[in-house]
């Protein structure tokens, strides 16, 4: 029994565990997005010439260091393997699958599945190539192994598909369905891993709205690596997204390569999967905002995701009459609706949440004293939120609701100042400490609603009412 557990844990992939967060760790680009850095896609030099996308105007594959060097043979080997999926995967679960995008929780079950399961000896083969240079690059050995891995990998993918229960079980080892969902994307890439990494060779490491809307040279390298490599569109709107300024430059660049501005065409042509990227990318927002809202250390980044959900839709629409195509229109839809949901019960609550935090309702409307901190950053959170809302309302289903409660907090906010101002000034015996903070926190909320103008002639009245009082209390 030891020796099999040993056998077992000898097997797994820490590397793929710790693949990206050292992506992360060294990365320059999207933030939490995809992460296409030069730890993982190192492994690009010396690819086969055959492997190469040929090009009418070819870019030159920049030759790249050897992967993590300075790493185990075996981690080197792991980071090198999962190479051509670095400009492609995402940090989110996305709640519908998109083809082109795949999750990173699900890339290291099932090549730890590969490894250990399909491919075995094959991988021990590899292990066994270790140099004992811990400079080597391990990219040759990888590319070997993945194309020894492909044709095991798609035999086994038959069996399992003839069993009448062998996709069940398969879910089922792999970790569940959200992970399973990734396989065919994940083999489609292992069957084209060195134009993928040509690809992102070739690729400009940033996308602005020039590259997107004026470069002749990304045209060329995106038609050849569709039309004549024959790579997915989806895929290869994917790896320009890890890339790209904003994910709506999508949107110019997929109609340039079409050739045509009318998004009735646009659907019909191979490039409507980049259009299909972009709204993926929405579609992220909303997960995004949702896994935040429920994470009190992340909720100040909910407004970030709304703003960029809001400009993906609009800017689409400004770039061509998108919701003219009836899938995409439902689609997009479906985001704002969602998206409205969560945005809506949050900002509903503001009122309220401003009342409770000010703690003006306590001992018959007079303050109570125990300024409440975590209170105060909820009502804090809902009226930045209900800021970021007024903002985006062109794409949220919200209007009624965002008027009422603006001029509901408004009504708020007057009520508040004038009590607590006067409770400041005056000699009642209250908490003064907490008054104060109270008082603080009003002026900031005031900041927020009706400007940093104003708020600074509240701040300059509890500056003379703070004086005043301590001359008063001595």
């Amino acid at each position: 029994m030891t020796s099999k557990v040993l056998a077992y844990m000898e097997s797994l992939s820490p590397a793929a565990r710790s693949l990206i967060l050292r992506a992360m760790q060294n990365a320059g680009a999207r933030g939490d997005e995809i992460l296409a850095t030069e730890a993982v896609i190192a492994a690009i030099g010396n690819l086969p010439e055959a492997a190469r996308v040929a090009s009418p105007n070819p870019v030159a594959a920049t030759p790249a260091a050897p992967v993590a060097a300075g790493l185990g043979w075996r981690e080197r080997l792991d980071a090198a393997g999962l190479a051509p999926f670095a400009a492609i995967t995402i940090d989110t679960v996305l709640p519908l699958k998109q083809t082109g995008r795949i999750a990173r929780s699900a890339i290291e079950p099932i090549w730890t599945w590969i490894i250990r399961d399909v491919a075995r000896r094959e991988w021990e083969e590899a292990l066994a190539a270790d140099p004992g240079d811990p400079a080597a690059d391990a990219g040759p050995v990888a590319r070997r192994f993945r194309k020894a891995a492909v044709p095991l990998v798609l035999t086994r993918l038959r069996e399992t598909e003839a069993d009448p229960k062998g996709w069940q079980k398969l879910t089922v080892h792999l970790g569940g369905e959200t992970v399973a969902r990734e396989l065919r994307d994940v083999i489609y890439v292992l069957q084209r891993d060195g134009q993928f990494l040509t690809l992102s060779a070739q690729l400009p490491k940033t996308i602005g709205l020039a590259e997107a809307t004026d470069s002749a040279q990304l045209v060329a390298v995106v038609r050849t690596a569709v039309e004549q490599v024959q790579i997915d569109a989806a895929f290869v709107g994917a790896a320009i997204l890890s890339r790209v300024a904003a994910p709506w430059l999508l949107g110019p660049l997929a109609l340039r390569l079409a050739a045509t501005q009318d998004a009735r065409l646009l659907a019909g042509s191979r490039y409507a999967r980049m259009i299909d990227i972009a709204l993926s990318e929405a579609e992220r927002d909303v997960t995004l905002v949702r896994s935040r809202i429920a994470d009190r250390r992340e909720r100040m980044k909910v407004g970030g995701a709304l703003r960029d959900f809001h400009d993906i839709l609009r800017n689409l629409q400004f770039a061509f009459e998108i919701e003219t195509v009836p899938h995409w229109f439902k689609r997009i839809g479906a985001a704002r609706r969602d998206m409205s949901e969560l945005i809506g019960k949050e900002i509903e609550a503001a009122p309220g949440l401003i009342r409770r935090a000010l703690r003006v309702e306590s001992l018959a409307g007079s303050f109570g004293g125990g300024f409440d901190v975590s209170t105060f950053e909820d009502a804090e959170f809902a009226v930045r939120l209900l800021g970021e809302a007024r903002l985006a309302s062109d794409n949220l289903a919200l209007n009624d609701l965002i008027v009422r409660t603006r001029k509901q907090v408004e009504q708020t906010l007057e009520v508040l100042n004038g009590k607590l101002f006067a409770d400041l000034k005056s000699n009642q015996a209250v908490d003064r400490a907490a008054l104060i903070a109270a008082v603080d926190g009003a002026v900031k909320l005031n900041g927020l609603v009706f400007g940093e103008d104003y708020a600074a002639v509240l701040r300059k009245s509890r500056e003379q009412g703070v004086a005043k009082a301590a001359t008063r209390f001595g």
